[in-house]
């Protein structure tokens, strides 16, 4: 075990010690690590402080001389003399799932494969409203679905996250971020561009002169549709104003009142893809 006065320290070494993922695959050690003469070169970050200026740092270079018994001084810095290890920054203990460590690698892929089909059929079931809206009722009707299935898909996606086993609350955001952008960029953009013939996509024809619309005219109330439904729906919250309003002057005591007035669960994977 080793313990460290400062953060700056630890990350330091972590810093000499990291090789690589390349490295680690191939079992060999970085060779832009070590000098000449097979000493370990570290950087070592030191702030300095002073009272004109908040903080500023520099770097020193340190030269650490290896000894080892062994013959190759470079071996010592492999476990048992051999394996290259992958050294990294620990998660957080909030940040660890720790329900999903025992989870095999398989177990894991078949959970991948299995949302990605779920998301797959999500797709699909969209775009084929989106194409019969378009076709057969031209008009506003595929705007005001691509907007609510917008709106809804966050939940949609949180329930396929859900079945995924992920050792951080790191990687189940990213994975449900993949999701969320993937399909809001099919729904909003790809799905009428793919519906939309050539001459459509080049015309600036609003849907008078011709039997169908331009790509243009298309788009543009979806875009509009979005820059107004989501910011009035957030300000309207009506889940949370039915939880203060309705529910917390009817509580039965003072915890379950306190929990109405908690706030409303969100995700950053959805704020970021609005």
């Amino acid at each position: 075990f080793v313990t460290f006065d400062t953060e700056r320290a630890q990350r330091n070494a972590l810093h000499a010690l990291s090789t690589g993922r390349i490295h680690v695959w191939r079992n060999q050690l970085d060779p832009t690590k070590f000098e000449e003469d097979g000493a370990l070169r570290v950087f070592e970050t030191m702030e300095r402080s002073s009272m004109w200026s908040l903080s500023e740092e520099h770097k020193q270079q340190i030269s650490i001389q290896l000894t080892s018994s062994a013959g190759d001084d470079k071996d010592i810095l492999m476990f048992r003399h051999y394996h290259v290890l992958c050294v990294k920054e620990a998660q957080e203990p909030t940040d660890v799932r720790w329900n999903d460590l025992q989870a095999s690698n398989s177990k894991r892929i078949q959970q991948y494969v299995g949302s990605a089909i779920g998301m797959m059929v999500f797709v699909m079931w969209s775009g084929f409203f989106i194409f019969r809206f378009v076709n057969n009722y031209p008009g506003k009707y595929a705007t005001l679905f691509i907007t609510l299935t917008n709106v809804a898909v966050p939940v949609f996606c949180e329930i396929i996250n859900n079945f995924e086993s992920h050792h951080t609350e790191h990687e189940s955001q990213t994975s449900l971020y993949v999701k969320i952008t993937l399909f809001r960029w099919f729904n909003s953009a790809i799905a009428l561009s793919l519906i939309s013939s050539f001459v459509e996509s080049i015309s600036v024809e609003d849907g008078m002169e011709q039997m169908h619309e331009s790509l243009i005219y298309k788009v543009y109330p979806v875009i509009v549709a979005e820059l107004l439904s989501k910011p009035i729906f957030e300000i309207l919250d009506p889940s949370e104003n039915f939880r203060k309003h309705i529910l917390a002057p009817r509580a039965r005591d003072q915890e379950e009142m306190n929990a109405c007035f908690s706030g409303q669960r969100f995700w950053l994977a959805e704020r970021y893809t609005d």
